[in-house]
C-alpha cells in the first residue's frame, strides 16, 4: 500500500468503528435521548438564570463569558485582553488535541474570515480524533486507571481506556458517562465499567462462593453487604472492581480480625471497642465474630492470587 493511503485507510476504519458502535448501542442511545428530552422539558418550564448585563463590557462572546465577566468585576479583576489569532490557534490546539497546529491548519485557519475563523477551528478540533486521544490520559489519571503509574503491563486497563476514548468519540453525555461509572452501567462487552461488574461475578464463581452462572444472583442477594453472609470490601473502597488490592485493604482485614476496625465506636471499660453493628453511613463496619478474611487479586485465571488470614488465639 502506498504510504499516502495509510492515513486514509485508518480514517476509514475509524469511521466504520464509530458507525458500528453506534448501531450496537442504539437502545442505550435511545434511552438516554428520552431522559434528556424529559430533562429539557423540566428546564423549559423553569426560569433560567438571569444573564448579567454590563454596559462597559463588550468582551462576552456568550452567556458563560457574561457570568465570568461579572465575577471578575465583583472581585476588581481586569480581564486580560483577547489574544491575537496566532496565539489563540496555538493555545486552543494544544488544549484540545495536545499538539501545536500544523502548517496546513494555520493556512486553513487564516483562510477563514476573521468573524468565524475561531469558531470554525474549535468545531474542527472537537471533531478531530486527537481530541479523544489527548484527554483519555487525563481521565485515566482522574479515575486512577492509568497503567503507566504502577503497572505498565496491566492487561485489564486497555479495554477501560478504550471505553473512555470511545465515550469521547461518541460525544457521550456527561451524565451518562458518570452513571455508567458509578452504577457499572452500559455494555459489559465494550470494556466499560460494566465489565468490572462481570469480572466480580466471575471471580466469586471461580473461588466457589457461588455456583457457575449464579454470580449475579449472589451479588444481588445482599450477601456481600455489611450485615450479609459474607461481607466484601468493608471499608467501602473498590466496590466496582473485580479484585481487592492495596495495602489499605490488607490493613482493613487485619483490623477486622482484631475486632477493632471502627474508630467511631467508643471504647468500653475493658479497653475494647463497643460495636453497634448498625452499619450506618460513617459508623460501625465491624463484622461480628469474624475469624477468617481474604484479600483477592484479579488475574488470569481469576483465582491467580489471594491472601487468606485467620484470627490468632
Amino acid at each position: 500500500m502506498p504510504q499516502h493511503e495509510a492515513p486514509l485507510q485508518s480514517h476509514r476504519h475509524r469511521g466504520l468503528d464509530d458507525a458500528a458502535r453506534l448501531v450496537a448501542q442504539a437502545d442505550e442511545v435511545k434511552y438516554w435521548e428520552h431522559r434528556h428530552q424529559l430533562a429539557r422539558r423540566v428546564l423549559e418550564r423553569s426560569a433560567g438564570p438571569q444573564i448579567p448585563r454590563s454596559r462597559d463590557d463588550d468582551s462576552a462572546a456568550n452567556p458563560i463569558d457574561a457570568f465570568i465577566a461579572q465575577r471578575l468585576k465583583q472581585r476588581g479583576v481586569q480581564p486580560a485582553p483577547l489574544v491575537d489569532d496566532y496565539s489563540f490557534l496555538r493555545r486552543v490546539t494544544l488544549d484540545t488535541i495536545g499538539v501545536v497546529p500544523s502548517l496546513e491548519e494555520i493556512r486553513r485557519f487564516l483562510d477563514d474570515s476573521p468573524e468565524v475563523r475561531r469558531a470554525n477551528v474549535i468545531d474542527r478540533l472537537l471533531n478531530d480524533p486527537g481530541w479523544a486521544d489527548h484527554w483519555v490520559g487525563y481521565w485515566q489519571d482522574v479515575l486512577a486507571e492509568n497503567p503507566g503509574l504502577l503497572k505498565p503491563k496491566l492487561n485489564n486497563t486497555g479495554p477501560f481506556r478504550f471505553w473512555i476514548y470511545e465515550s469521547f468519540r461518541d460525544n457521550k453525555a456527561f451524565d451518562r458517562f458518570v452513571t455508567e461509572l458509578v452504577l457499572m452501567g452500559g455494555s459489559k462487552h465494550g470494556g466499560g465499567p460494566a465489565g468490572f461488574g462481570m469480572a466480580t461475578q466471575m471471580q466469586l464463581e471461580d473461588y466457589g462462593f457461588c455456583k457457575k452462572g449464579e454470580g449475579g444472583d449472589y451479588v444481588s442477594s445482599g450477601a456481600m453487604r455489611l450485615g450479609g453472609e459474607r461481607p466484601n470490601n468493608t471499608s467501602g473502597g473498590h466496590l466496582c472492581e473485580g479484585y481487592t488490592h492495596g495495602i489499605n485493604m490488607v490493613i482493613e482485614n487485619v483490623r477486622q480480625l482484631r475486632h477493632d476496625v471502627d474508630d467511631s465506636c467508643p471504647l468500653g471499660p475493658d479497653g475494647k471497642r463497643q460495636h453497634t453493628f448498625d452499619y450506618a453511613e460513617g459508623g460501625c463496619r465491624q463484622v461480628p465474630g469474624v475469624e477468617l478474611t481474604a484479600n483477592l487479586g484479579w488475574g488470569t485465571p481469576g483465582i491467580g492470587s489471594a491472601m487468606v488470614m485467620a484470627r490468632g488465639g
